[in-house]
């Protein structure tokens, strides 16, 4: 696939992507023209946002006893989601 148009596999990574960095210029680009052209795409970007609303207001994940935010992600932990990201 050319560099303009994205797969819907790479649109549907870097919407993920754009909630844990700022995605580049080019990124942003090629995510909003994905987006407008592709609607299965497009529904996918509004149900993430809306599940990232509301689990970021409201939820919390359960380990054991323990009650993480799921925001509070370590910086190890944030650059291999990154780098896993990059890598496919």
């Amino acid at each position: 696939m050319n560099k303009v148009m994205l797969s819907c596999k790479k649109a549907t990574e870097l919407m993920e992507k754009q909630h844990i960095v700022r995605l580049t210029q080019v990124e942003r680009v090629q995510l909003f023209m994905h987006t407008r052209m592709c609607d299965a795409c497009s529904r996918y970007a509004k149900q993430s946002e809306f599940i990232d609303k509301a689990f970021g207001q409201d939820a919390s994940l359960e380990a054991g006893n323990k009650h993480v935010s799921p925001k509070i992600l370590s910086r190890a932990i944030k650059d291999k989601i990154i780098n896993n990201l990059e890598n496919k």
